[in-house]
């Protein structure tokens, strides 16, 4: 399943610890809520802290090791893609 062009990360699988998946689907959603264009008045801070990540350095460092760029810079990826 892809949630704007990317996948979302697969079940947990034997020896794959659980907390690992579910914060890649917590990363996911916070991504599918940074390029929604109905949100895009909702500070990132705000979408981190929906999703699990209340401090924002944490967010942002995970966010990047995930997908490779910044929450900031994904928000206005999508913004400019609506």
């Amino acid at each position: 399943m892809l949630i704007i062009g990317r996948p979302l990360p697969s079940p947990p699988l034997p020896g794959r610890l659980v907390a690992v998946w579910i914060r890649g689907r917590r990363l996911a959603a916070a991504c599918r809520d940074l390029v929604d264009p109905s949100l895009h008045s909702t500070p990132i801070h705000a979408i981190a802290t929906r999703w699990g990540f209340p401090r924002a350095g944490d967010f942002s460092r995970a966010f990047r090791t995930a997908y490779g760029t910044s929450p900031t810079t994904e928000a206005k990826h999508g913004l400019a893609g609506s």
